[in-house]
């Protein structure tokens, strides 16, 4: 019965499988627009970040409760 089970699941899911590539194939786009470098994209990221900085300090959640020994 799993010889049966195992070659009759190959025999159906095959044909399946592969009419369903050839379909996507036709289907999809294929075609990635090209895109910046990482490192472009990284200065281009940090260069807009620094920009939008405010001038005034953001305190961390760590600073408001400090207790005074760790404070030295």
């Amino acid at each position: 019965m799993i010889l049966f089970n195992r070659l009759f699941f190959r025999v159906l899911c095959i044909p399946f499988a592969a009419v369903g590539y050839y379909l996507e194939g036709l289907i999809s786009n294929r075609y990635t627009p090209p895109t910046a470098p990482v490192m472009e994209q990284r200065e281009e990221r940090l260069l807009a970040d620094i920009n939008s900085i405010p001038d005034e300090k953001k305190h961390s959640p760590l600073e408001v409760n400090l207790s005074p020994s760790l404070s030295v």
